[in-house]
């Protein structure tokens, strides 16, 4: 079950003009305030995920994916997270988008655009 704060509920998010923390607005998310909880998912979901956190750890220094343009289309959820936040760690500028609206989780899509790094995310359906 994923967090939602029914006040913002009725508002598209494509007509809403949201920035993270850092003043960045190159996201398209459901709810930038859902960023502290779904930061709690991926911290939860990196502790499942002990190969790419070793990766992350052993290969950070070296950027070993400098200048590598990624782009995905996935479901977001904190496991995805945890990929995208890798390939930024290992220096790849990432752009994402959800393929699913019922499968993305909402606040760690907040997360991620809040975090502002490498990726920038478009996790809803505009149509």
């Amino acid at each position: 079950a994923s967090y939602t704060d029914s006040s913002d509920d009725e508002t598209s998010p494509r007509d809403k003009q949201q920035k993270n923390s850092k003043g960045s607005s190159d996201f398209c998310v459901k709810n930038i305030k859902q960023a502290e909880f779904g930061r709690r998912e991926i911290e939860i979901a990196e502790q499942e995920m002990p190969a790419l956190m070793a990766l992350r750890k052993r290969a950070q220094g070296e950027k070993p994916l400098a200048g590598a343009k990624i782009v995905g289309c996935t479901h977001i959820t904190a496991q995805t997270a945890v990929l995208m936040e890798t390939l930024g760690a290992l220096g790849a500028q990432c752009r994402w988008a959800a393929c699913n609206i019922y499968s993305t989780l909402n606040e760690v899509a907040a997360a991620l655009a809040e975090s502002g790094k490498t990726f920038c995310l478009f996790s809803v359906f505009l149509a």
